[in-house]
């Protein structure tokens, strides 16, 4: 019974993390080119809950609120 090796714990897989705040910053971008109320709003939703936040987050939201007032300013022109 002396010669018994512990087992060490296993540890879960780790998932990859997808970051949701760069992928609203290409949005937003995008947004600037074409369809700029439909992307800006998911560049905002995906800065949102992107969890933890970091600078892409703060990008997409802001590019998507520039999305969206552009978008607004343009339309209220004609």
């Amino acid at each position: 019974m002396d010669n018994l090796t512990p087992i060490p714990p296993t540890q879960p897989n780790p998932t990859p993390s997808v970051n949701k705040g760069l992928i609203g910053s290409i949005l937003g971008f995008v947004g600037f080119i074409i369809f700029g109320l439909p992307l800006g709003v998911a560049a905002i939703i995906l800065g949102v809950i992107d969890e933890p936040k970091n600078t892409w987050s703060y990008v997409s939201i802001v590019m998507g609120v520039i999305d969206i007032v552009g978008v607004l300013y343009v339309l209220g022109s004609y």
